[in-house]
């Protein structure tokens, strides 16, 4: 299905590959980054705010379970840069 949807969409310009897991996202939203520097956690963090998250249920959680993306645009390597 992926292969199909990457295929039609490069006939089109749009150039996708095969998509990976985030290390910035998961689960347990910001409390999930143990190790990672401020700038990565403060946005995290602020994004989980606006989103009106359920912090307590995010810090709780008893595992980081990571979202894996199905496709990722290649040119922006899905990146936060």
């Amino acid at each position: 299905m992926r292969g199909g949807f990457a295929v039609e969409a490069s006939k089109d310009g749009l150039f996708l590959s095969p998509g990976h897991a985030f290390d910035w996202i998961g689960t347990k939203g910001p409390f999930g980054l143990a190790g990672s520097t401020a700038a990565v956690c403060e946005p995290v963090m602020a994004i989980a705010q606006a989103l009106d998250a359920d912090l307590e249920a995010m810090e709780f959680a008893k595992r980081v379970s990571r979202p894996r993306a199905d496709l990722l645009h290649k040119e922006s390597g899905g990146s936060l840069k």
